[in-house]
Order: structure tokens, then sequence, then C-alpha cells
């Protein structure tokens, strides 16, 4: 709906630069501009002039013609008339917009569900300068129908279309700018990335070191608690085997004492006993 209504107003527009709308249009591919006009008809046969609409029927062919990949541009420099007999439709312009149109498959378009015959038209040549700076930007068709060199009456058309290329040109100077700021604001977010992977990398760096030194610290932990052990395994080693030594004179001293004691105070057959005893036991062991 916003493309009809914008493709109506390019039509309104044309239609204010060829005249009023009640006024007859003129026989034969003459445009209002005068000398070096240039037509294209198609003939749409089963429909009556009376029975449609006419500005609806123009949007539909401009639809079609940029469907078709002509630019906005470029549209807004045709003019389209219709005349009865069926419904003709005369696309007038300058040669350099007509031949476009002539190199699209016009046959193939569609409006009110009805395919148009192409009809031949004479082309009056129209000569065309392109400047050096249009060349150099690259602005083929656009430029040079900027810059055609026409009648006195196509004056007005010129200015507009120089006033619509540099409406184009600043337009790609404003997007131009606008992708340089995405750039830079793409590069400052690559930039923070970075940084924030370096912090990342940083941190796990970090993390691992604290980590080793608690490895570590628990490593010196385990080897004080074995050495700890060991020297307390040593310590009751050396506590026991002291014991029984001391346990062992204590005994020996005893036996002294006995021995010394049964020598003077008991009777000789107790004392053959014991040693009978002794002997004994020795046997046993």
């Amino acid at each position: 709906g916003r493309r009809r209504s914008s493709l109506r107003g390019r039509s309104q527009g044309s239609q204010a630069r060829a005249g009023p709308t009640g006024s007859k249009a003129p026989e034969g591919p003459t445009d209002s501009a005068g000398a070096g006009a240039d037509a294209v008809r198609l003939t749409f046969r089963g429909l009556s002039l009376k029975d449609v609409d006419q500005e609806a029927f123009k949007d539909e062919i401009r639809e079609n013609l940029a469907a078709m990949g002509m630019s906005s541009v470029v549209l807004d420099t045709l003019q389209i008339r219709l005349r009865d007999g069926s419904i003709i439709a005369e696309l007038l312009g300058p040669v350099a917009v007509l031949t476009e149109v002539r190199a699209k498959p016009l046959s193939t378009m569609t409006v009110q569900n009805i395919q148009p015959e192409v009809m031949e038209s004479v082309a009056t040549p129209i000569e065309a300068k392109v400047s050096p700076t249009t060349k150099k930007c690259g602005m083929d068709h656009l430029g040079a129908i900027a810059n055609l060199q026409v009648g006195v009456g196509d004056e007005e058309l010129q200015r507009q279309l120089q006033r619509q290329l540099r409406q184009q040109q600043q337009e790609t100077e404003m997007l131009q700018r606008q992708l340089h700021q995405e750039q830079q604001q793409h590069e400052l977010m690559q930039q923070q990335k970075r940084q924030r992977e370096q912090q990342r990398d940083l941190i796990q760096q970090q993390i691992q070191e604290q980590k080793q030194q608690r490895e570590l610290l628990q490593w010196q932990r385990d080897e004080l608690l074995q050495r700890q052990l060991q020297d307390l395994r040593q310590m009751q080693q050396d506590d026991l085997r002291q014991y029984r030594k001391d346990h062992k004179e204590q005994q020996q001293e005893h036996e002294q004492a006995l021995r010394k004691a049964s020598r003077e105070f008991l009777p000789k057959w107790f004392l053959e006993e014991e040693n009978e005893r002794k002997r004994l036991r020795q046997e046993m062991r």
C-alpha cells in the first residue's frame, strides 16, 4: 500500500509536469517537453478506458516496471498517458530512459489481469552528455539522465533530476558516515571483547596459581605430619627399648638379690630344687 501510494504520488507529479489531468493527450510519441521526446506504446486488448481507474492503472504499470528492476529515480522521469482503443498506454520520456524500458520484458507484465502487446515506436534521437564526475562516480544511467542536453522545455526536468541526484549523493554520504560509525562501534566492541578475554585469561591464571599454592601448602603440611609421625614412632620405640632394658636390669638385680638371699637363709635342699626348676625351664626353652 505504501509502495502504491508513492507510485501514485510520482504519477501525479508526472501529470503535473505534463499538464492538467483533464487535458487531452496529444496523438503520437510527443512529450510535453517538445522536441526530443520518445514513446513506447503498450496495447491492453479487452479493456475499456472508461471502465478502469486510470491512476490505479498507471500505478500498476509503474509497479511492474519497478519489479523488473527500474529505479524510483528513473520512474520519476517517466510519463504515462492512456488512450482509448482497448487501452493504449504511452510511456513518454527521454531516450535514455525509454531505452532502458525497451530492454525490459514488457510483454510479461500483467495489469488488470491482461498482458500487453508492445507496439513499435519511432524514437527521436537525443544526444546525452555525461560529465567526467558522473563517469568517475559510476552513476551510469542516472548521471546521464541528469545531464541530458535537451530543448528548452526540458530544463525543469533536468533541474529536478539534478536535485534528485544531489539528494541521492547526500543519502549515499550519510550512509557512508553511518557505515563508518558502525565500523568504529564494531572495532570498539571487538577491542572491549579482547580486553574481557585478557581479563578472563588473567583471572584463570590467578586461579591456577592459587591452586598450585594450595597444592604446595597441602604437600608441605602432609610432609610435616609424616615427619612428626615418624618422630613419634621413633620416640615410642626408643621408650619401649629403654623400658625393656630397664626392666631386664631390674629383673637381673632382683634375681641376684634373690640368689644371694637364698644362699644365706634358705636350706640346701630348697636351693637344689630351685636349680632343678631352672634347668627344666631352660630345657623347655
